[in-house]
């Protein structure tokens, strides 16, 4: 019999692997969960400004006008007309923006308009919405009306 028993462990460098695999891991999900985030957030905008469409529509029907005195002088303000916060317009403007992070470009006429956000993605480009129906990613002209951003 040997007077030094051998007790039963792990070392100290097993140890050490082992929390290195599940720090790496760890950190491989929390990535993952990131860009999922961003794309939800995306969605969202998507979603928020099909919103305004509606909204407009309701506000042209008893108004029979978006916003602007003519369409040649189109205001680049997200203030005025159905975007004034008179219905609910001002507040879906605000969720977009929330969810973005960053500031809508409006463009409002007479007879016409047009909103575009950048995408919380980075990269992703601007969602774009107008008068007409049209929702691409875009950009919202100082024509009312939306212009597809062209895929390389």
């Amino acid at each position: 019999m040997s007077i030094f028993k051998k007790e039963k462990g792990y070392t100290l460098i097993e140890l050490l692997v082992v929390i290195a695999i599940i720090g790496i891991l760890a950190s491989v999900v929390l990535a993952a969960l990131g860009s999922a985030r961003q794309k939800g957030a995306d969605a969202s905008i998507k979603t928020t400004l099909g919103q305004l469409k509606n909204e407009s529509e309701i506000y042209y029907n008893s108004d029979l006008v978006f916003g602007g005195t003519v369409d040649t002088n189109i205001t680049a303000s997200c203030t005025v007309g159905f975007l004034a916060g008179e219905g609910r317009s001002s507040e879906i403007l605000a969720k977009a923006q929330a969810d973005s992070t960053n500031t809508p470009t409006c463009y409002i006429g007479k007879e016409v308009w047009a909103v575009h956000i950048p995408f919380k993605t980075p990269g992703a480009g601007n969602w774009c919405v107008d008068y007409q129906g049209t929702a691409v990613i875009g950009t919202a002209g100082n024509t009312g009306v939306c212009t597809a951003t062209p895929t390389p």
